[in-house]
């Protein structure tokens, strides 16, 4: 058996793979509005999908080509520092906006379009690991999902792997999805309680680099939370001497998860390098539709560190 894949019927198309993949890589069907992943293809918006294409740093438009990403910063800094300087953001708007990145502001999120910009090209420049979770009830269904994904230095390598609970009055389905590229090619398997629902191995086109990219830097979940808080900048942290901007919100700003009016509580916190790297994210939303409580919680951290990718083996899965 191949290594990075078996072959399956060239009848399915590249978008059934990536409409899957992209779903559960944002938990984006969680809302009342959301569309089913086995029966509407991605939307082309490049503002819209985990698949916009990359471009250059600071530039808040796609392009439709990839470019050349910058080299990764000599420290990287982590989750797990404990020694920080703290600088309140009450600091003078000159010394903050020097430390601020493309598309935020002392008031917040001006950019969400440019933040992303700037951050898949960091974070595709180096190694590391991306991790997502998200537990959520909203309506009648429950959705928990775990996401990690692997890759190296510009993308070369990519190990996606995701798993997901999702219960409703009827039914639970546990669904596996593992995508794995290299330079050449890419391979995706995907099981459903235990069935095999898609096996294949395509040429990595630029379909699939756009896809990848926006898979490793979790683009499509980054999104949501961006657009769903009105943040403000509350303090500039200092880790290895580095500055990490964090942003808070406590109101929300509406969004398919739910209707503002029906949002009880509502919390999110983004921290973000000065060089636009997001190294962490979490929210979380309580609300009330019909006299049922719903909820949804999302994290997600970034941890640049050497990581080797594991082939695709479906004996494995």
């Amino acid at each position: 058996m191949s290594r990075i894949g078996p072959h399956w019927s060239p009848r399915i198309g590249v978008t059934i793979g990536l409409v899957v993949l992209i779903t559960l890589a944002g938990c984006a069907g969680l809302g009342p509005s959301s569309p089913s992943p086995t029966t509407v293809a991605p939307q082309q918006s490049t503002d819209q999908t985990t698949t916009e294409p990359p471009t250059s740093i600071g530039s808040p438009q796609p392009t439709a080509t990839p470019t050349t990403q910058g080299s990764a910063p000599t420290t990287s800094p982590t989750m797990d520092d404990t020694t920080t300087t703290s600088v309140q953001a009450t600091a003078t708007k000159t010394e903050l906006e020097a430390t601020l990145p493309s598309g935020i502001s002392r008031e917040g999120i001006e950019n969400v379009s440019q933040v992303l910009s700037t951050h898949q090209s960091q974070v595709a420049a180096r190694p590391g690991t991306v991790e997502t979770h998200t537990n959520a009830t909203i309506g009648n269904r429950t959705v928990l999902a775990d996401v990690t994904v692997n890759a190296t230095a510009d993308l070369t390598r990519v190990r996606y792997e995701g798993r997901s609970v999702t219960r409703s009055a009827n039914e639970t389905v546990n669904r596996t999805t593992v995508l794995y590229g290299n330079e050449t090619a890419v391979a995706q398997h995907v099981t459903a309680d235990g069935n095999v629902t898609l096996a294949n191995t395509k040429n990595r086109s630029d379909v699939f680099d756009r896809a990848l990219r926006g898979l490793a830097t979790a683009t499509n979940p980054l999104r949501g939370v961006l657009r769903r808080g009105e943040f403000t900048v509350t303090e500039v942290d200092q880790v290895h001497e580095t500055s990490v901007i964090v942003l808070q919100a406590d109101a929300y700003s509406g969004g398919n998860l739910a209707r503002a009016e029906n949002v009880e509580q509502y919390e999110a916190t983004v921290r973000v390098t000065a060089n636009g790297t997001v190294l962490s994210a979490s929210e979380s939303l309580v609300g009330t539709t019909n006299s049922r409580t719903q909820h949804y919680r999302f994290s997600y951290e970034f941890t640049p560190q050497p990581v080797d990718p594991s082939p695709l083996n479906t004996d494995r899965t």
